[in-house]
This record gives structure tokens, C-alpha cells and sequence, in this order.
């Protein structure tokens, strides 16, 4: 939700269109997996099954790359608990 909640809170979010909201939350779970798993799932399992709306890839890489330079690329933030596996 890291980066879902980042990107809301720096671009002008469209609220009463429930498809963008679904299409940046399923953007930034791919994002998310792509970070942290070394097998990504396809983007249709990351999908919702009784969604109103399925996202063609192209739409959602589109979306990634306005997510990532929302977020000038920086996907990975150091927290407090990787300051301690440091030390």
C-alpha cells in the first residue's frame, strides 16, 4: 500500500472514477511484486475475478510508468527496521 498511498498523495486523483482508483491499485501491486518476487505473476492474476474492470497490459505498464516517475523511481525506502538489519 506504500506505494498506492505515495502516489495518491502527490497527483490529482480522480475520486469519482472508481476505475482509475482499481487500475492505480492493481499498477502498484505489479510494481510491488516486480520489487520484491523473482517470479512475477501475469497481470490478469493480479486482477480482482469480479471486477467491473480488467486492465489490458499495455494500460497497466502506461500507469506503472506514471506511478514510477510520480515517485521519481524511488520504490524502495529505507525504514527503520532495514536502518537495524544494518547494524
Amino acid at each position: 500500500m506504500n506505494y498506492f498511498d505515495r502516489f495518491v498523495s502527490n497527483v490529482q486523483f480522480q475520486r469519482d472514477k472508481s476505475w482509475v482508483s482499481q487500475l492505480t491499485a492493481v499498477s502498484c501491486l505489479s510494481l510491488a511484486t516486480k520489487v520484491k518476487e523473482t517470479h512475477v505473476p501475469f497481470l490478469l492474476d493480479l486482477q480482482v475475478e469480479e471486477s467491473r474492470f480488467i486492465f489490458e497490459v499495455k494500460t497497466s505498464q502506461r500507469m506503472d510508468l506514471l506511478v514510477l516517475s510520480t515517485l521519481k523511481w524511488r520504490m524502495y525506502l529505507d525504514t527503520m527496521n532495514e536502518c537495524y538489519k544494518l547494524i
